[in-house]
């Protein structure tokens, strides 16, 4: 068995917001203030993957974890 490599962050592969054109972090912001943190840990995961620079993504996307 192979360990994990912890400098890997496994995304979801089935994500439904990858490749959706729609403002990421205004929705990941909605997600979080209806509680909804699971699906808000999508869309920034979504982002990340599309802007990989997008510090504060990263971020909100550390917090819930």
């Amino acid at each position: 068995k192979m360990a994990r490599d912890p400098t890997v962050i496994a995304f979801q592969k089935q994500n439904p917001y990858s490749g959706q054109d729609i403002d990421l972090m205004a929705r990941a912001r909605e997600l979080v203030e209806q509680g909804r943190m699971q699906e808000a840990m999508l869309c920034l995961e979504a982002e990340v993957q599309k802007n990989g620079q997008n510090h504060e993504a990263w971020k909100l996307l550390g917090q819930l974890y």
